[in-house]
């Protein structure tokens, strides 16, 4: 049977040198012309920079209860739990803050339009005359607020990091550029809260309270997994056997690369914990979107003494072939000649290719350093080996110290160390599966 054919929409953007038209069918063209801020937007913007100031988003977190609920429009309550609802650890936070901070402004100045997401007063800056710096109150205000209150795990520098969404074209259906994450839920809200259709600070009151219950959800997730790794902790008597765990878990997450870095990060807090890194520091868990050079990061595990990194570890997920990973180490290498002992930890044992252990050797032998590559298990006999020089007393005790270190980062009770971002509900529900297999 073959399908329908797609019915052509007048929905439309014209663009032109000096402005854009939004072409709605059933209302009049929306004019939205480029420039500096008119005085009625910059009038606009420092009401809602106020009322911000004034604590907007702290009244509103607390005024929610279960009648907000009831009170909002039917059409955006299913974008905002579509939206929720699709976040992963890898798409969907930015999106569901975006439509949040869209609310928010919308709900003090229901006059601004939350489609102009760029203003201007400078000339040489591109901005809308009737628009306002979504980015600038995202992150003096929105993101601080959902980061304080766990709303939604954010990168500390605002959901604008995601740059798909700072494209100079108003926010509307033919909005092109890629956004993973519920971009259609996303582009019906706009519609609704723009048309007048539903009221935006119901709609944001529904949204806080959303927000809220899957922190409960996330809390009692937490919560549920500590209490399986009390009943079967006495099966993890060895750093094979937790680290076998921990592969288990990345082979059956979604994402899995960077619960490898969290699983090799835990074991270092684990030994950290009991006092086995003598004088070197454990350098915190990177976030996820923080690029290595521009934090002068050399691996995603590294100790240091004083500000010197000593030792560094990259944790490879699905590769083998570490040619151009080998050359970037070498260029960080040429502003750290602190460094004693580098590698890549890998997923699984990786092929002895001649060109690769000649490129390791050339490089350990230029810097005068240890450098090796390990698979995961390896890796993780090879730093109990490390550390037993250093006294070692109860190897189940480490592997269940490395495993509790691994709960409590999933659930962000180790925020100093291991400061992560991604929403870890799934993973702490999968983890919780793979204790219980143990047996």
């Amino acid at each position: 049977m073959k399908k329908p054919p797609k019915v052509k929409s007048d929905y439309h953007l014209r663009v032109y040198e000096d402005r854009s038209e939004l072409m709605v069918p059933g209302l009049e063209p929306r004019v939205f012309e480029e420039g500096e801020l008119s005085e009625s937007a910059v009038a606009r913007y420092a009401l809602i920079v106020s009322k911000l100031q004034s604590g907007f988003l702290d009244k509103t977190l607390a005024n929610t209860s279960s009648k907000s609920a009831s009170a909002v429009n039917p059409k955006i309550k299913m974008s905002i739990d579509g939206l929720i609802g699709g976040i992963t650890s890898e798409v969907g936070r930015a999106m569901v803050a975006l439509l949040y901070l869209q609310l928010v402004i919308k709900s003090i100045e229901p006059r601004q339009s939350v489609r102009l997401h760029k203003g201007s007063e400078r000339r040489s800056g591109f901005g809308w005359k009737e628009g306002l710096s979504m980015r600038t109150i995202d992150t003096q205000f929105v993101t601080p607020f959902l980061r304080k209150h766990e709303l939604v795990k954010l990168n500390k520098y605002g959901l604008f990091m995601t740059r798909s969404l700072a494209e100079n074209y108003p926010y509307s259906r033919v909005y092109k550029a890629e956004s993973r994450g519920g971009k259609e839920r996303w582009l019906d809200a706009i519609d609704l809260i723009e048309s007048d259709e539903a009221n935006p600070y119901h709609a944001l009151l529904y949204m806080t309270l959303k927000l809220k219950g899957e922190v409960a959800n996330f809390s009692a997730e937490s919560d549920a997994v500590m209490k399986v790794f009390d009943k079967k902790k006495r099966y993890i008597t060895s750093i094979q056997s937790a680290s076998r765990l921990l592969k288990l878990h990345m082979e059956s997450s979604d994402y899995a690369a960077r619960i490898m870095e969290i699983g090799m990060h835990s074991l270092m807090q684990a030994l950290r914990d009991l006092g086995y890194l003598g004088d070197l520091e454990l350098v915190p868990l990177s976030q996820m979107r923080s690029a290595n050079k521009k934090h002068g990061n050399i691996g995603d595990i590294e100790l240091r003494q004083g500000k010197k990194i000593i030792e560094a570890w990259d944790a490879k997920y699905g590769k083998e072939y570490l040619r151009e990973e080998i050359e970037e180490l070498r260029d960080k290498l040429m502003d750290h000649d602190s460094v004693k002992r580098a590698g890549f930890v890998t997923s699984k044992a990786t092929k002895r290719y001649p060109e690769i252990q000649n490129q390791v050797q050339e490089v350990a032998d230029s810097f005068g350093i240890e450098l090796v590559i390990l698979p995961f298990e390896d890796w993780a006999k090879d730093q109990t080996a490390k550390v037993r020089l250093r006294g070692i007393k109860s190897e189940s005790a480490l592997a269940n110290q490395w495993i509790l270190a691994y709960i409590e980062t999933l659930s962000l009770k180790r925020p100093e160390i291991a400061p992560i971002d991604e929403p870890s509900v799934t993973w702490l529900r999968t983890f919780g599966v793979a204790l219980n297999s143990l047996d």
